[in-house]
């Protein structure tokens, strides 16, 4: 089981992350969600290769918006 209520990361003014949820894999199915993302150039996210090693340059951009509910 995952109850995950409410999270939020604000990159800056254009990226962000939001999320909410209830989600059971065990009988009864049961799940509820939300979920919202957004970056418009991932370059934001160069910094944090580089403290892993990792040298790659990225662009481009990502964005996913979700709605579920449910119940099995």
């Amino acid at each position: 089981m995952i109850h995950l209520n409410e999270c939020s990361a604000t990159l800056n003014n254009t990226d962000y992350v939001n999320a909410t949820g209830t989600f059971n894999l065990q009988p009864p199915q049961h799940y509820s969600g939300k979920a919202s993302a957004s970056v418009l150039n991932l370059a934001v996210f160069e910094p944090l290769l580089r403290a892993f090693g990792n040298q790659s340059q990225l662009a481009g951009s990502f964005k996913l918006d979700w709605e579920g509910s449910g119940q099995e």
